[in-house]
Order: structure tokens, then C-alpha cells, then sequence
């Protein structure tokens, strides 16, 4: 599989129809329709299911377009960055875990940088193996990574990928809650406290296992869990209800609910959360990416 015939088939897939997709790309409909046929036979599935005049969608080849389709994105965001006109020290790619601070520096930098002409930003919230695997492979030129000082599983990982860890600060764990919740009064919570309630984690892919967890703290487990993938998602239920999550203490705008503010109340634990950034080994940064550290390095520690 080829990332040509991966274009025709998310062109295909967009139109419902060869020719319109091959117009779109600027080729023949023999061309494109062959195309799927080899990747349908190399892949031995049936991606779509053909009729006169249109085409549609299997289930598997449904599959297939979720698959392919962040691959595509993130080709496309690469070629961009060699071949246009903008100055690659205007170009800018992180992956970050759901981090706000990591949000509010982009925000900031956003401000600072208006008088700038042109430029290509791109800000991913991803899983924290994908996070780790963009900057790996370059596609994204930072990552913004939370984690247990003594997770020795992650630290293996960086190592293996070659990747640089740069620590900005240093934090102790704290739970998120609504403000209304019947804890949101403790000075500390344990984890006898948090019994009764619903814990919120994000989702980090069906075989990762907790040393990849965005929550930081490794040994904590509830009767009652909720997986999520977004910020907004646990903001919902935050605001609604008496679960929640344990994180940095890190607020920000994210911490303002339908139903009023979250708060952010100290764990009652040994454990150690670091936050910092991930780079290449070696790596030259961009001048884009230095100014985005700068801005991200001063909300850490205000």
C-alpha cells in the first residue's frame, strides 16, 4: 500500500464516486478505480461496494479510512513543510497529552506572533504512545509529556526512541472536581475518600498498559471508572456529577464547567509528577518551537 492509493481512496470515500475523486486529483478514473482494485487484492478485502453511477463504503473498508486517514493528514503536513513558500522557521507541529498548559501556550504564542505573515501551526492532542511516535518519526517536532518521576517503563521508552527529556517542573498529583462536590472543601484527599465516586481516565488504546496513563498515579484503581478521549467530555461529566480525575493541579480555562469551576485538590500521596518536553536527540529546533518553549516554560512555573 502505497500513499497514492491511499489518497484515492479517502478522495473516493469523500465522493462516493471514481470520477469525481479523479477529478479532484487531477487524474483518469481508470486510473483511480484500478488503484483501489490492487489495493483491494494486495489487502485481500472489499473496500467499496460498487454500483452504477456511485460508489459506497464497506464495513471494513470503513475500517481502512480511519486508518489511513492520520496517516495521509500527517504526510500532507510534511511535504508542506519542505516544499511551501512558508519558512520552515515559521512552521510549527507538537503532540501533547490532554495538557492545558500546553493549550494556553499555544494561545499565547498565537498572540505574539501576528505580525507574522505566514505560518503553519499544527497542535495535536493525542495518546501518549502517538504523542511519542510523532516526534519520533518527526512529524511533530515537540512533544509536551506528563509523567511519574519513578514510572521506569517511560523512561525506558524515551531511551529506546531516542528521545531527549527536558523537565520544567516538578508537581505533586492533585484531584479535579466540581467545585460542588461533596470533597471539594478537604485540604487533601485520599484514596479512601475517592472510594465512592466515578475516576475519570483518558483512553490510551486498548493494549497500553498504565505506565502510559495520563493520571500519574500508578496504583490507583476505582470500582467505578470512566474512559474518555477529550477535554470537553470530562469537563461534562465534571460539571454534572461527582466524578473525577487526578492530575497536575493545572487549571486554566479549562477549569470553567457548565455548572460553575473545578477545583483542584492536593492527593494525599508520595508519588511525583514531572512535566516537561520531548525532543529528537540533537535536534535543531526551529525558532517557532524555541518561543513556544519559552512561553510554555513561564506558564509552568507562574
Amino acid at each position: 500500500m502505497n500513499l497514492q492509493q491511499m489518497k484515492y481512496v479517502l478522495y473516493t470515500a469523500k465522493y462516493n464516486s471514481f470520477s469525481k475523486a479523479a477529478k479532484e486529483l487531477f487524474v483518469t478514473q481508470p486510473n483511480v478505480s484500478s488503484a483501489i482494485k490492487d489495493l483491494e487484492n494486495e489487502l485481500k478485502i472489499q473496500i467499496f461496494d460498487r454500483n452504477r453511477g456511485s460508489v459506497a463504503l464497506t464495513r471494513e473498508g470503513a475500517m481502512l479510512v480511519s486508518q489511513i486517514t492520520p496517516i495521509v493528514e500527517q504526510m500532507g503536513f510534511i511535504e508542506n513543510y519542505y516544499a511551501n513558500e512558508v519558512s520552515v522557521q515559521n512552521i510549527l507541529s507538537i503532540a501533547c497529552q490532554h495538557c492545558v498548559i500546553a493549550s494556553e501556550a499555544l494561545a499565547k504564542l498565537l498572540k505574539e506572533i501576528t505580525a507574522i505573515d505566514d505560518y503553519k501551526i499544527q497542535f495535536l492532542e493525542v495518546q501518549t504512545k502517538e504523542m511519542l511516535s510523532y516526534v519520533q518519526e518527526g512529524t511533530c517536532e515537540l512533544g509536551i509529556l506528563l509523567k511519574n518521576r519513578n514510572n521506569k517503563v517511560m523512561a525506558w521508552e524515551l531511551e529506546q526512541r531516542n528521545l531527549e527529556f527536558t523537565l520544567v517542573q516538578e508537581r505533586s498529583p492533585f484531584v479535579h472536581i466540581n467545585q460542588k462536590h461533596p470533597l471539594a472543601g478537604k485540604m487533601r484527599i485520599t484514596k479512601e475518600d475517592l472510594a465512592p465516586y466515578p475516576y475519570i481516565k483518558y483512553y490510551q488504546g486498548q493494549n497500553s498498559m498504565q505506565f502510559f496513563s495520563e493520571e500519574m498515579v500508578e496504583d490507583h484503581e476505582a470500582a467505578k471508572t470512566i474512559i474518555v478521549t477529550d477535554n470537553m467530555t470530562v469537563s461534562n461529566i465534571m460539571s454534572m456529577g461527582t466524578a473525577y480525575t487526578i492530575g497536575s493541579g493545572y487549571q486554566g480555562k479549562h477549569g470553567v464547567h457548565q455548572n460553575g469551576e473545578s477545583v483542584a485538590v492536593p492527593y494525599d500521596s508520595d508519588e511525583v509528577i514531572e512535566l516537561g518536553y520531548i525532543t529528537r536527540r540533537g535536534a535543531r529546533l526551529s525558532d517557532l518551537c524555541t518561543k513556544y518553549i519559552t512561553i510554555f516554560e513561564k506558564y509552568a512555573k507562574s
